[in-house]
C-alpha cells in the first residue's frame, strides 16, 4: 500500500536555521522507510510540539519527528481526531498535510 505525503511543514526553534533543510529531508526519508503506515487520505495531521535535544544529530532529531508523525497518522486512521491530544503542549506544531 502506498502512502503519499502532499506537503510537510516543520517549524523548528531558533538556532536550527542551518540544520532545518537537512532535518526536513531526513524526516521525509525516515517516513519513506516506515513500515505499516496506513493507506487512504488524511487532510491534515497536527503533531507536537516534539521536544528534541539540540545536541542530538540531525538524523536522530529527524527520526524522533518522523516517529511522532507516524504515531499521529496511526491515531487518525484509527478514528481519533487529527487535532493535538490533550497531553501535548499548546503552540504551533509541525504539521503534515496530505493531498
Amino acid at each position: 500500500m502506498t502512502t503519499e505525503i502532499g506537503q510537510l511543514k516543520l517549524r523548528l526553534p531558533a538556532g536550527f536555521e542551518a540544520r532545518a533543510q537537512r532535518i526536513g529531508r531526513l524526516v521525509g526519508a525516515s517516513l519513506a522507510r516506515q513500515e505499516g503506515l496506513p493507506g487512504g487520505q488524511i487532510a491534515q495531521v497536527g503533531v507536537g510540539p516534539v521536544r528534541v535535544d539540540a545536541r542530538r544529530s540531525d538524523r536522530a532529531i529527524a527520526e524522533s519527528i518522523a516517529q511522532s508523525i507516524q504515531t499521529a497518522i496511526g491515531r487518525c486512521s484509527a478514528g481519533a481526531s487529527p487535532a493535538r491530544s490533550p497531553d501535548q503542549n499548546a503552540g504551533e506544531a509541525p504539521a503534515l498535510h496530505g493531498a
